[in-house]
């Protein structure tokens, strides 16, 4: 199992995951969970960034992988946001039609959640899957083992729509806090950011960094606790508020670093 997470931005998107699979209580691995896809195009006789894709999931890596790979060669520099759409709703059911039902109620179907996040000039859309349901979702998504720990950390922390540049350090955070609640979600956290019709992957070392600087924030989320309750004193409130400061500076530098 994993966990795949999606966010949508005022100017974009953001995708993240795990980067392990394995064979629960036993062997592991790392694996790539999501796959950019620039759409390359023409306009005026000059390359462009037509659309961007990226694509992730949960479930058995090998269906995951193959699904992705399909995805890659689906999609057309002209298609519009809504052919784009019907493109990858039509050959997911076909793919899962084909490749999990024949399983259905023999106790080795495999299971299989994706998530596609797609731009298309101004068109910004997240879907994901269920079995065979396809859906377009509001505001943020997350498929795998650790969904409900996700939603539960999203929907009551999380502003909606945020610019991309703070959805990095948001995304960085949430799948931290899944990996440390939930077994089975492990390795490194992958980060990919879509905007302008372009997909990037977010540098590795800003989400090391910003993993060790939310380390912080469990002290300073314990000391607010603490303090709004009454078991700490009302002269700590300089403590407290001292560390969430320091955080937001050291976040703002790893940002401004990219």
């Amino acid at each position: 199992m994993t966990i795949a997470i999606g966010y949508l931005c005022r100017d974009g998107l953001i995708l993240g995951a795990d980067s392990q699979s394995g064979i629960s209580g036993s062997l592991k691995w790392p694996t790539q969970k999501i796959l950019p896809i620039d759409v390359g195009g023409i306009h005026e006789g000059m390359a462009v960034n037509a659309a961007a894709l990226a694509v992730a999931g949960a479930g058995n890596t090998h269906y995951l992988h193959e699904m992705q790979e399909i995805s890659a060669r689906l999609i057309d520099p002209s298609d519009t946001a809504m052919e784009i759409e019907t493109k990858l709703r039509e050959r997911y059911r076909e793919f899962y039609t084909e490749t999990v039902l024949p399983f259905a109620g023999t106790g080795g179907a495999p299971e299989l959640w994706m998530m596609f996040g797609v731009q298309k000039d101004n068109s910004v859309s997240l879907y994901t899957t269920e079995q065979l349901s396809f859906r377009e979702n509001r505001a943020y998504a997350a498929v795998g083992s650790g969904e409900f720990v996700a939603r539960a950390l999203i929907e009551s922390t999380f502003p909606m729509y945020p610019p991309i540049s703070v959805a990095k350090l948001l995304m960085v955070h949430a799948l931290q806090h899944v990996r440390d609640r939930v077994d089975g979600v492990g390795g490194n956290s992958v980060i990919i950011a879509i905007s302008q019709n372009k997909c990037e992957f977010v540098n590795r070392q800003f989400i090391r960094e910003a993993e060790r600087e939310f380390e912080k924030y469990r002290s300073a989320q314990v000391g607010l606790i603490q303090y709004v309750t009454g078991y700490l004193a009302e002269d700590e409130i300089g403590r407290v508020s001292g560390e969430a400061s320091e955080l937001r500076k050291a976040l703002a530098d790893i940002t401004a670093r990219g």
